[in-house]
This record gives structure tokens, C-alpha cells and sequence, in this order.
């Protein structure tokens, strides 16, 4: 994994147990999965599906950036998003995983402005 990952993002130990993780810090669990799929419209498929994004979601780059702008949550700790399979979107489109991670790093920082933190984890690829 890269070590210059955007402010926000961070890298997991893929043997951590999210759950317990997220439980522990009483925060809401967010998993990306794009373990199957690794293109844009994958990520952007499942990333509707996972923060239960409205029926009008574009899939696409801006639109991603405007509904996650409306992501909100109760849990006292605030919001765990795991993006698992990142690493062949990574290694396939380069160019398309700079963008998710630049948004979901702005993401980040401002739901952190609304004081609702927010950390995204990249758990690392197992081999």
C-alpha cells in the first residue's frame, strides 16, 4: 500500500475484526466492497449500496461528492468506512482510485467541519 494516502485515510490490519472495532469506539460500520469488481462503476455501485444512497444517485465522480455531502449518522463515535478490495482498483485504474480517495479524504474533512468524525480504513492486501 502506498505510504502517501490523503488525510483521513488510513490503513487497517486486514486481521482486525471491524466490527469489534466499530462496536468498541461506538461507531456506524460503512463496508465498500469491491473485492469482485474493481472499476469506477463498481466502486461507485457499491458505494450507493453501502451508504444507502437516494434512488436518484448519478454514479458518477460528482455525484458520489454530493450524496456523501448528506451522509449523516446517530452513533456517538461517528462513521467507520471500510473500503475492502481497493487494492485492484489501485493497481487497475489508477487514475479512478486517486479520485475515490481524494473524495472520500474531502469526505472526511467535512463531515469532521459538521463535527462528525469520520475515518476511512484501507485494510491492507493479504497475499
Amino acid at each position: 500500500m502506498s505510504n502517501d494516502l490523503p488525510t483521513g485515510i488510513l490503513p487497517l490490519d486486514p486481521q482486525i475484526s471491524v466490527v469489534d472495532m466499530a462496536n468498541r469506539d461506538q461507531k456506524q460500520l460503512i463496508i465498500i466492497d469491491s473485492r469482485i469488481r474493481w472499476d469506477k462503476q463498481a466502486f461507485l455501485t457499491q458505494c450507493a449500496h453501502s451508504f444507502a444512497f437516494p434512488d436518484y444517485y448519478g454514479r458518477n465522480w460528482d455525484a458520489l461528492t454530493d450524496c456523501l455531502a448528506d451522509v449523516r449518522t446517530d452513533a456517538t463515535g461517528g462513521l467507520m468506512v471500510v473500503w475492502r478490495g481497493w487494492g485492484g482498483m489501485a493497481r487497475m485504474y489508477p487514475t479512478d482510485y486517486a479520485i475515490a480517495t481524494s473524495i472520500l479524504s474531502d469526505f472526511a474533512a467535512r463531515q469532521a467541519d459538521w463535527g462528525l468524525g469520520v475515518t476511512i480504513y484501507l485494510p491492507t492486501p493479504t497475499v
